[in-house]
């Protein structure tokens, strides 16, 4: 049943049943659709999974986390708003956040500070030095 209601589900419906993941019946049964929803072009529909939802850091792989922390990152969300990104801290993300953040550097690009303050121990061991933008 809960699968037709997000084949139906306008906008604004679906961000509420996003929302409400955790506290479906059988919530593993909607891993499928919230691995949808974080691939989604919308910033507001990955948010309702990803941002103040224990979902994610409960039932996704470390490899759907990871993706899923990256996209945050790659759209700018507020990691102090991620359930779970401490709990859920591994070596393979922290990989992945220090490349994004040599490559944004290396660009020239801003890098945020959430992100920064999650890798400060692995950034302060980096020649690439300073990571944020010269003033």
């Amino acid at each position: 049943m809960h699968h037709r209601l997000f084949e139906t589900a306008d906008s604004m419906e679906l961000i509420a049943l996003y929302k409400t993941l955790p506290l479906m019946p059988y919530a593993k049964e909607h891993m499928t659709k919230a691995l949808e929803g974080i691939r989604s072009n919308s910033p507001t529909v990955f948010n309702a999974i990803f941002l103040d939802n224990p979902y994610p850091s409960e039932n996704f792989s470390e490899a759907e986390w990871n993706n899923g922390v990256l996209k945050a990152a790659f759209i700018e969300g507020p990691f102090n708003r991620i359930y779970g990104l401490e709990k859920r801290r591994n070596p393979a993300l922290e990989e992945s956040l220090f490349h994004y953040t040599c490559e944004r550097k290396a660009a020239s690009r801003l890098i945020s500070e959430d992100i920064t303050v999650f890798l400060d121990q692995k950034i302060n061991k980096s020649p690439l030095i300073p990571i944020k933008p010269d003033e």
